[in-house]
């Protein structure tokens, strides 16, 4: 799951509260953006990152849950995912990981 779909640190008032896992692949606001910038090699992890959300977009408007999609324990590991790469576009920077709000 974090290679795949990186999360932020779990933080509980300031402080970071995650597993050693969560503690070790977080990717903090310097590196998501750098994350979202990174093409080498014929690699964009931004593209890519964008290709799995489309995916699991589709797979929960045709109607399976983000807990059957990705397992329980997972699950709030997407949720923190999309929050964190929505965060870091929110200033109009990628409408792609952050579109308006009329989409």
């Amino acid at each position: 799951m974090w290679f795949v779909i990186p999360t932020p640190p779990h933080i509980v008032n300031g402080v970071e509260r995650g597993s050693s896992m969560n503690r070790k692949f977080a990717l903090r606001d310097e590196e998501a953006k750098a994350f979202l910038s990174f093409e080498a090699d014929g690699v964009n992890l931004r593209e890519n990152y964008l290709k799995i959300m489309t995916a699991v977009r589709d797979q929960l408007k045709a109607g399976r849950a983000v807990a059957s999609l990705m397992g329980t324990f997972d699950a709030p590991k997407l949720t923190s995912s999309v929050a964190l790469f929505e965060r870091m576009t929110c200033d109009g920077s990628d409408d792609e990981l952050h579109p308006g709000r009329d989409r």
